[in-house]
């Protein structure tokens, strides 16, 4: 069985993909998973890959008769993954029936998503299901009427409530945090246009038999030795990590937002790759493929006024710049940047647009891994510089 529990992490997850392709394994759920950046929409994804690439798998729950399986439902990941997975086999560890248990719970879940409660802390993830009807797979954070809301003044009215869960961490010191919520709108809007745009189609522009995106945001504060420890083999995070200045609080720790945009669409590479091309692109022609959607306006999209809305991942990079992290896994490539080191030049080429392996740590040598299922694209942004000001 392909095992979703506290030994995944954002670089062990890799192995998962490999055994996904060797063994077509059924699906086993714990209660514990790793809590460090990164892991629950990576596991998401690994959940969504698993769906597609093993049509005949089934789902096993580890609980027993009478357990309380609400607690699942403190895993961030578990309603968005179970939803996306409802057609297959859902069971206990005897072989019991779940879903009539679960789809209460799914209910609740439901419901605390349309009201933008928090998820048991300091962190939200909102869900988004186009393979279910408008009313009820498309989150009314996002869409009025089954519409987007392309106004970004409304669309940050109607997220605010998730933002200010997310990082009212010290009244005091969330006053002095407006330009941290413009960013954040801003960055939100496009990521989640992005897969409105882009991630629920297939090549041909047909809707996808299944199709989830979504958001989830978590506030964080760690001493950074803590970090250094989480990411021992994550050179990039680290080194984005231990070579940056940040401010601490009185406790040595700094501050951080995670801010993750996850869909199971058909992904950066299939979505921009020429419909000529028969065999499949090698990792650096990937990157290639990747570094052109992080160009100005190249994942935007023409409305009906015929004006292009949005500037897409260029517009977040822009934001992110000299002061955030971001990591995309994507087709056969994970790649890393960090805006720190790695700046942005508005109105650059590629030849600007420094992309490093995830893996290998290499800005030329790039890992070609097992493809997954969709785009996930995560984002550290600090708030500790905000801290005594």
């Amino acid at each position: 069985m392909l095992r979703i529990d506290r030994n995944l992490d954002t670089r062990s997850i890799e192995s998962a993909y490999e055994q996904l392709e060797n063994n077509k394994p059924d699906l086993f759920i714990t209660k514990k998973i790793s809590e460090e950046f990164g892991m629950v929409p990576a596991i998401i994804q690994l959940i969504s890959t698993w769906f597609k690439k093993v049509p005949n798998g089934n789902i096993m729950v580890d609980s027993s008769v009478g357990d309380d399986l609400k607690l699942f439902y403190d895993l961030d990941y578990f309603f968005p993954a179970i939803t996306h997975c409802w057609s297959r086999k859902i069971v206990d560890n005897s072989n019991n029936d779940l879903k009539p248990t679960l789809r209460q719970y799914n209910a609740e879940a439901y419901r605390k998503m349309t009201t933008q409660q928090a998820g048991g802390g300091q962190k939200v993830l909102l869900s988004c299901f186009d393979h279910l009807s408008k009313k009820r797979g498309l989150l009314n954070a996002f869409y009025v009427d089954g519409e987007f809301i392309d106004s970004e003044i409304i669309f940050g009215m109607s997220i605010d409530k998730a933002l200010k869960q997310v990082v009212s961490f010290n009244k005091q010191k969330t006053k002095n945090l407006s330009n941290v919520y413009l960013d954040l709108i801003d960055i939100i809007y496009e990521l989640i246009k992005n897969t409105d745009n882009w991630a629920t189609t297939d090549e041909q522009n047909r809707p996808l038999v299944q199709s989830s995106r979504g958001l989830y945001m978590k506030f964080h504060k760690k001493k950074q030795t803590t970090l250094m420890a989480e990411f021992q083999e994550q050179e990039g995070i680290r080194n984005y990590f231990s070579t940056s200045k940040f401010e601490e609080n009185s406790q040595g720790e700094v501050y951080f937002l995670e801010l993750s945009v996850f869909d199971t669409g058909i992904g950066f590479v299939q979505r921009y790759r020429p419909t000529s091309v028969d065999k499949p692109y090698s990792s650096a022609e990937q990157v290639e493929i990747v570094k052109e959607c992080l160009l100005v306006n190249n994942t935007s999209a023409v409305g009906l006024s015929q004006m292009v809305k949005g500037k897409g991942l260029d517009r977040i990079m822009s934001i992110l710049n000299k002061k955030g992290f971001f990591w995309l896994r994507t087709g056969s490539v994970s790649l890393y940047r960090n805006l720190r080191q790695n700046q942005y030049f508005y109105g650059g080429g590629k030849e600007d647009v420094v992309l490093y392996d995830w893996k290998t740590n290499s800005s030329e040598k790039f890992a070609h891994l097992e493809s997954v299922v969709g785009s996930v694209v995560s984002l550290v942004y600090p708030i500790s510089a905000l801290l005594n000001e």
